[in-house]
């Protein structure tokens, strides 16, 4: 069998080729993808010693158009290949060039059109029920025009709302709270500092060189920290469902996987070195900004010195 995903519609393609992916390995199939330039030549022969082995295999293309059309007789023959042994998915970055469905007659076409302004729209309101939460209209037209009408580009912006506000309505205002500073630097910065990365502290720089409200960026990380500290007690999903409450999927895991970087006494520290810096700033004794900025600056050292540098803050903080 062979596959030919394509269209201007990137959310659909990308939607359509995991649920093949996932029936292949459902069926025991080993998936081998080719996506390196000049890498047709070895999908073809991969393809072809398929009848050597008894696992069933499937071969992912995900190649240009150009480079598609300079190896033309060989994806040709992969697809002969993939009728008789391995299938085969041609994953096309855009509308499949003219020549690929020409020569390949016996492949299934699978194509997704970009969708209407209404239908765009439907469909964001849709995913983000998937994901637990609901969009406003404002919020809606914002999301849109703010990702271009790009639906692979709103689904991964609704996924990031999902774990910014689990369960919540996202109105406008959240948006326009969020475009501050872009939601991909705000979610950029809070996956490296969960991943403990020293690209935490830079991006931090750049949220408030742009004028956000440190205290309510300190807000979050409270938040954040509160509910890694409870995950960090379970290592059963369902039963972190029931201490989280209905969120979706995607972020009940995301923070299952973000609380496996911290030990359980770090988390404990990291959240009530938060709860006192909030306390320092509401009683006057404190900036919210050098204190998030020390804070994030702990979470990124190396290891070796982390501890030390925790408690140095906490020292600090308590004594102001």
């Amino acid at each position: 069998m062979v596959y030919v995903i394509h269209g201007d519609n990137a959310f659909l393609r990308e939607q359509k080729l995991r649920a093949l992916l996932s029936d292949a390995r459902k069926e025991g199939a080993d998936i081998v993808s080719f996506e390196a330039p000049n890498e047709i030549g070895n999908a073809l022969r991969f393809a072809e010693a398929q009848t050597l082995f008894g696992a069933p295999r499937m071969v992912l293309v995900k190649q240009s158009d150009a480079l598609l059309k300079e190896h033309e007789a060989s994806c040709v023959e992969l697809a002969r290949a993939g009728k008789k042994n391995s299938p085969v998915v041609f994953f096309c970055s855009g509308a499949a060039p003219d020549w690929l469905l020409k020569k390949m007659k016996h492949a299934v076409s699978l194509h997704f059109p970009r969708l209407e302004r209404r239908a765009l729209d439907d469909r964001a309101v849709s995913y983000a029920n998937e994901c637990g939460i609901s969009l406003e209209l404002g919020a809606v037209e914002k999301l849109r025009d703010a990702c271009e009408s790009d639906t692979l580009r709103i689904s991964r912006e609704v996924e990031k709302l999902a774990s910014w506000k689990p369960g919540g309505r996202i109105g406008a205002e959240d948006l326009s709270w969020l475009s501050a500073a872009p939601p991909n630097i705000f979610f950029s910065f809070v996956d490296a500092l969960l991943a403990r990365q020293r690209a935490a502290p830079p991006l931090l720089l750049r949220i408030l060189a742009d004028g956000n409200d440190p205290h309510k960026l300190l807000v979050t990380l409270t938040n954040t920290f509160r509910i890694l500290a409870l995950a960090k007690q379970v290592s059963d999903s369902g039963e972190l469902r029931k201490i989280l409450g209905e969120g979706s999927p995607f972020w009940i895991s995301k923070i299952a996987k973000s609380a496996q970087n911290f030990s359980s006494q770090e988390l404990k520290r990291a959240y009530f070195s938060l709860v006192r810096a909030e306390y320092a700033i509401k009683t006057g004794a404190g900036e919210p900004a050098p204190l998030l900025e020390e804070f994030v600056r702990a979470l990124s050292l190396p290891s070796r010195v982390r501890a030390q540098a925790a408690t140095s803050f906490s020292t600090r903080e308590a004594a102001s």
